[in-house]
């Protein structure tokens, strides 16, 4: 079954909608996808210029069917007089949703064999607890994290009958070493699976996902020091500095108040390269085929007053990424004032100076 949803923003609210849900045939290809994408998108009149990007998971097929949405990106604009710098790169860009982001990177950090063999053996436990007759036991379904925590919690949960059972039957017998890796287990991916469940919530921004990542950074560095915490931060902090890598979330980050001030000089450049490649590419569609813009202008009052530096002191370190926010100074625009200013360069100039 494939399902397509559409997100925008309309009277300044993030709207999202369920185009379809199709059946497809067992053995689908990425044109058979594509194709199904397409007649949707025909039946709703949407044109594949309209779209930026495309959420999907780390399927081959899907990923290629997106891929070949891009031969008609500009096709419908030949002859015009629209330039190639006007599109972001000049493609369809393709999203991993965040709890799949999630998912790889929990993965990367159980990648230790240790982690793994202790995994392997909890694995083992739940299947001879549920041949055992505890029904409510879950074995784990490999490619899936968030069902290998619930494995994980459900044998901590069971630990006094699993205890009594073990004395009888050394299948389930579960020693001290393995219990504390257990309840370490628990207590530091506990952040992760709910973080997960927060990311399937509807109508969140791109930046949210950020917000949910440095939270995690921060709740779980307070932490006592394991290889397993170790593994855990390495991992997240390779996945923001990855997602920091893409223009479109660094301009998502750069455009929610919440969470602008933790962008550099360097990054806050390219956020603006890419709102400005997104804002020519809307316009010249506009021109072109009279479509409605599918991104609002930024409506920011002005503020005149420039963001007053603190002197440098010692700080205590932050334990969340609340307080981590609240101890940041605004990054000051290093722009000269000019007297001549483009409507989208008014419009930055001001929002940069905003507390």
């Amino acid at each position: 079954m494939l399902g397509i949803n559409v997100q925008y923003i309309k009277n300044k609210s993030l709207i999202i909608k369920t185009l379809a849900l199709k059946e497809l045939t067992p053995n689908w290809t990425s044109e058979c996808l594509r194709s199904t994408i397409s007649e949707v998108l025909s039946d709703y009149s949407i044109d594949v210029n309209q779209i930026l990007t495309i959420t999907t998971d780390d399927e081959e097929n899907i990923l290629k069917a997106v891929r070949d949405l891009d031969v008609g990106l500009v096709n419908p604009l030949e002859n015009k007089d629209i330039k190639t710098e006007d599109f972001i790169a000049e493609r369809i860009e393709c999203i991993r949703c965040g709890r799949h982001i999630l998912q790889l990177c929990v993965e990367d950090a159980l990648e230790s064999t240790e982690i793994k063999n202790r995994i392997e053996k909890c694995r083992s436990i739940s299947k001879e607890l549920e041949n055992a007759g505890y029904k409510t036991q879950i074995v784990d379904c490999v490619e899936n994290w968030n069902s290998t925590f619930n494995m994980i919690e459900t044998l901590l949960d069971l630990r006094e009958a699993i205890n009594t059972l073990g004395l009888e039957h050394a299948d389930v017998a579960i020693d001290s070493d393995t219990w504390s890796f257990i309840e370490e287990f628990i207590k530091i991916f506990s952040p992760i699976n709910t973080a997960a469940l927060r990311l399937q919530t509807e109508k969140l921004c791109f930046s949210d996902l950020y917000i949910i990542t440095m939270s995690l950074l921060f709740e779980i560095e307070n932490f006592p020091t394991t290889d397993m915490k170790s593994f855990l931060i390495e991992s997240l902090n390779r996945t923001k500095v990855n997602l920091l890598e893409n223009p479109l979330f660094t301009a998502a980050v750069f455009l929610d108040p919440r969470v602008k001030i933790c962008l550099n000089a360097e990054q806050i450049s390219r956020a603006r390269e890419c709102i400005t490649s997104i804002h020519r590419r809307i316009t010249s569609l506009a021109e072109v085929k009279s479509y409605s813009p599918l991104l609002l202008p930024l409506q920011i009052k002005e503020d005149t007053d420039e963001p007053s530096s603190s002197s440098s002191s010692v700080c205590q370190k932050p334990r969340s990424f609340s307080d981590y926010l609240l101890n940041m100074n605004p990054v000051s625009a290093n722009e000269p004032i000019v007297s001549s200013f483009s409507q989208l360069e008014s419009d930055f100039f001001l929002y940069e100076r905003q507390p």
